[in-house]
């Protein structure tokens, strides 16, 4: 599924349960190049989205200049944020510009998103704008997601929502594959 280059930033995958994991309610999670996976999955496509997202933050960590260095994901990530701000205060949401505008993860974000909104009717508010609830995250989410689906065979849906975001994945494959 992945090109073989990505796999030079693992240096060993862990399947099990961890307390970090636990007390952050993570299925998985990249840390000092290792994967950490839950032994706890839905089911194999589970288990693989979950690589692929992790190994997503891997290459980004590997890559940062690439994805991020002339700011043209930001602006595309930062521009859907804007839109999902005013749907959320369309819909009554007590949500101010600011919290949108921070592109770094912050947890205080990230349980509005999860627990107070829900990622089920997130979804719904998203589509067709970002990637998947988990995207609205962060910048860094919104690239791992991204990753995962374009891997996961998901890419094409992308194309037209996220350009940018696909124009960086792809030329990441481009230059994984030259080392294949």
């Amino acid at each position: 599924m992945l090109p073989s280059a990505y796999f030079r930033y693992v240096h060993a995958v862990k399947i099990g349960t961890y307390p970090e994991m636990i007390n952050r309610e993570l299925n998985a999670m990249y840390k000092d190049n290792v994967l950490y996976i839950s032994n706890f999955q839905s089911d194999e496509e589970d288990m693989y989205d979950d690589i692929i997202h992790e190994i997503a933050h891997a290459v980004e960590q590997h890559h940062a200049d690439l994805i991020y260095g002339d700011e043209r994901l930001m602006i595309e990530f930062l521009g859907k944020r804007k839109r999902l701000y005013s749907i959320l205060k369309s819909q009554g949401y007590d949500v101010t510009m600011e919290e949108f505008l921070n592109v770094k993860y912050d947890e205080d974000f990230d349980m509005f998103l999860y627990q107070d909104i829900g990622y089920t009717k997130l979804n719904n508010l998203v589509m067709g704008l970002f990637p998947g609830a988990y995207s609205v995250t962060s910048l860094n989410e919104y690239f791992a997601v991204g990753f995962e689906r374009y891997y996961m065979r998901e890419g094409k849906n992308l194309s037209k929502m996220c350009p940018v975001l696909i124009k960086k994945i792809d030329l990441l494959d481009e230059i994984a594959n030259e080392y294949e």
